[in-house]
């Protein structure tokens, strides 16, 4: 149960790394990183084995 639990603080971390990164290249008009985030991202959950 503890390795589930910290499997799934480290997803959340870097979902939220991932959504920082995504609100700071908005907001900057950095679209082209949107881009690459976004690949990151598919990447991430990929690895994960989760749907998208």
């Amino acid at each position: 149960m503890a390795e589930d639990v910290e499997y799934l603080e480290r997803g959340l971390d870097k979902a939220v790394e991932y959504l920082q990164d995504v609100v700071s290249c908005y907001k900057s008009g950095r679209l082209i990183s949107l881009h690459i985030i976004v690949g990151q991202i598919e990447g991430f959950l990929a690895a994960r084995g989760e749907e998208y």
